[in-house]
């Protein structure tokens, strides 16, 4: 254990990593979509995740206002829907993890050092 009063530039940089890492978890963790109820989901044409009642698996479906349902990319309508999420924004295109650490706050670590 670390006497307080001793406590080495290393460890004090570790903690401010750790506290930077927390920070950004956090941030990252309220962009992560949750499933809602089916009745909230777009009807404008949007994109998006669903869920059927038999716990199949996610699949994309856009909706089609013609037959007041859902349908996939095959033109098949889905029905025993029960959730909805949207669809995530696509990964970046070679983007450094620096530069998607800058994006959040994250990337400096002299500021680390000043939470």
């Amino acid at each position: 254990m670390t006497d307080i009063l001793h406590i080495t530039d290393r460890e004090r940089t570790q903690a401010a990593v750790i506290r930077a890492l927390e920070s950004a978890r956090d941030e990252m963790a309220k962009r992560i979509p949750q499933w809602l109820p089916i009745e909230s989901a777009p009807k404008d044409g949007t994109r998006i995740h669903v869920w059927r009642r038999h716990g199949t698996y996610p699949r994309q479906v856009k909706y089609d206002a013609q037959y007041d349902a859902f349908q996939d990319d095959d033109g098949i309508h889905v029905h025993g829907l029960t959730h909805w999420m949207p669809l995530p924004p696509p990964p970046p295109a070679d983007k450094p993890i620096w530069d998607q650490l800058a994006e959040i706050g994250a990337s400096d670590p002299q500021a680390w050092e000043k939470t």
